[in-house]
């Protein structure tokens, strides 16, 4: 049977490593100088006991001479870096010889220990017959708590902490999860969050609530599948997503069963391998959202399941030239039945697919309405009877929707802007007076679709 877990006082590392270089100042002559490829390696958060990736700097000789360079990594006493060049390890006193006009290469990484200083502080020297270059390494320490197991009865978490869960956590049937503003959850392989209760996270827009991988360093942060996903069980409802980031996940979040309401505000989903979200018999509403990049469907509905959709992006610029496999699937999926409805508000649906990326299985079951959004599809003749002052497969354009940016805000000439309608947003205020930015909606003639406001 799981259990309950909280292992406090563990570490997680925000490792940064300046380097800075301490050189003599040299005319244009002969004796030329040494060279770093980068003028600062950043290490970001990572996680006790185990190693950051390996960043890589480069020293050129630029002298028209061979130099003797001489290493020494200092201040290292409780050996947290470790230093590699050119194949060999150098966390003690070297020395070898650099031709004219080559180069070497130099491998740093860093482990923390639980029991890890506050601070942690080492240096690279080193010195040649024409200069010196200093490299500092700099860590800061903070903690973090594990959650495994099952949840205790209404768990409401301190605001501003980081907690890791290594393989899975549960909210029982009869359990609340209650996450504040500037909480990180972060996962580990394989690893995810099960809710049958009711689960409320809300963050702010300074201090947001962020769900995603354990590998925290800037190389992995739109790197998809590093964990599975949340999965909102059966007899879990009323949940509420306000302000939060969910990323580099699998499945995103999956809602399913017993005609559950679930609801995001201020919201962006992005970065997952398969889906952004999934519905299966349930009630979903999405407000000022952004649904950006999956390997599959940003959004597919089954089931019974009624949809609200106000004034949200969903846009799937997923690419096979980023090292991704090629998207075959709609951004948008969905199956209806003789019950189920689906509502769109203010709401742009676009990406990279050229077959069209809104799709249904059967307009004529269920209640389907489209109203001042914005659509890629194959094909729009079945969506006009239900649509009132939609746009259809524009010529339309993000600021720079792919990687590295993921920037879904409007294009200056986009046909979204002013395009939405005033009245939906009064009916659903305060909810959608302002963006996912906090831009007021009201400051111009109209209110722009999707979930960023251009205002000018």
């Amino acid at each position: 049977m799981p259990h309950f877990a909280l292992l406090k006082q563990l570490i997680l590392v925000s490792s940064i490593a300046f380097i800075t270089i301490a050189c003599n100042s040299f005319d244009s002559n002969e004796n030329g100088s040494l060279r770093c490829s980068v003028d600062t390696v950043f290490f970001d958060t990572i996680l006790s006991g185990r190693k950051t990736t390996t960043k890589i700097i480069k020293i050129y000789n630029d002298a028209k001479h061979k130099t003797t360079l001489i290493t020494k990594l200092l201040n290292n006493n409780d050996g947290y870096f470790y230093v590699n060049i050119n194949g060999l390890s150098q966390n003690k006193y070297e020395s070898f010889q650099l031709e004219p006009n080559d180069s070497i290469y130099v491998f740093v990484e860093m482990l923390s220990t639980e029991s890890s200083k506050p601070n942690i502080t080492a240096n690279l020297e080193i010195t040649s017959d024409i200069q010196t270059i200093n490299i500092p390494f700099i860590a800061y320490v903070q903690d973090y708590t594990i959650l495994s197991g099952f949840s205790p009865p209404n768990l409401e978490l301190p605001n501003n902490k980081v907690y890791l869960i290594k393989d899975s956590f549960v909210v029982k049937t009869s359990d609340k999860l209650n996450i504040g503003e500037n909480t990180k959850f972060i996962f580990d392989k394989k690893a995810y969050l099960k809710v049958y209760g009711n689960i409320t996270a809300k963050g702010s827009l300074q201090k947001k609530v962020i769900f995603s991988g354990s590998r925290l360093d800037d190389d992995y942060f739109d790197v998809a599948g590093q964990w599975q996903g949340i999965f909102l069980e059966g007899s879990s409802s009323n949940n509420w997503f306000e302000n939060c980031e969910f990323k580099n996940s699998t499945t995103g979040i999956s809602i399913r069963g017993e005609n559950s309401q679930t609801t995001f505000h201020n919201c962006i989903i992005q970065h997952n391998s398969y889906s952004n979200v999934l519905v299966n018999q349930s009630n979903l509403t999405l407000t000022n959202c952004v649904l950006g990049d999956c390997g599959a469907y940003s959004l597919k509905a089954s089931g019974d399941s009624k949809l609200t959709i106000l004034n949200t992006t969903i846009a799937n610029y997923w690419s096979a030239m980023s090292g991704h496999g090629i998207r075959l699937t709609p951004s948008v999926l969905i199956l209806t039945t003789s019950s189920s409805s689906a509502y769109f508000g203010n709401t742009i649906i676009f990406g990279n697919r050229s077959e069209g990326e809104l799709s249904f299985d059967n307009l004529d079951q269920g209640t389907n309405t489209f109203e001042y959004s914005l659509f890629k599809v194959a094909d729009s003749t079945s969506l006009l009877k239900r649509s009132s002052n939609c746009t259809f497969n524009p010529k339309f354009r993000f600021k720079h929707p792919y990687e590295p940016d993921y920037n879904y805000s409007l294009d200056t000439l986009s046909q979204a802007k002013d395009a939405g309608n005033i009245n939906i947003i009064k009916k659903f205020a305060p909810f959608l007076d302002s963006d996912i930015l906090g831009k007021s909606r009201t400051a111009d003639k109209a209110p722009d679709m999707g979930a960023y406001e251009r205002n000018k």
